[in-house]
């Protein structure tokens, strides 16, 4: 775009993602065992979660899903990443700066979602699936 990386440096505090994922019915919500390939994906050991899914009723149409519900990511820049930003890093070493000062993924948000029994593990992968290649 043409702007100067101090530029960016300096002026931006922090960058905020979100994704929305739907929502688990509550009127058809039940306990399942995902399979074992996605559990693998999520890094799901063996102390297994209760997770949801919903079998589909009158009240969300068969889909399973009733509502809306945004998974959020804020990375705050701190003092080491601005200077990443300024040296023009590539955005895997600012992922891994921000990794390290705290910074929560979407898709580990959605993992925590998941596990709270509001949305799917299918769900949260469908809407994270590009935004873990950074």
């Amino acid at each position: 775009m043409g702007i100067e990386p101090f530029l960016i440096a300096s002026s931006t505090i922090g960058i905020m993602a979100q994704r929305l994922v739907r929502k688990i019915c509550d009127s058809c919500k039940k306990p399942y065992s995902p399979p074992a390939e996605l559990m693998k994906n999520f890094g799901i050991g063996p102390k297994k979660p209760v997770i949801y899914r919903g079998e589909g009723c009158t009240a969300c149409k068969n889909t399973g899903y009733k509502g809306r519900v945004g998974l959020y990511e804020l990375m705050e820049l701190n003092d080491e990443m601005r200077s990443l930003v300024v040296a023009k890093a590539p955005s895997t070493s600012l992922k891994a700066a921000a990794v390290k000062a705290g910074f929560r993924t979407l898709r580990e948000e959605g993992l925590r979602t998941a596990t709270d029994g509001i949305t799917t593990l299918e769900e949260v992968l469908r809407v994270t699936q590009d935004a873990e290649g950074i």
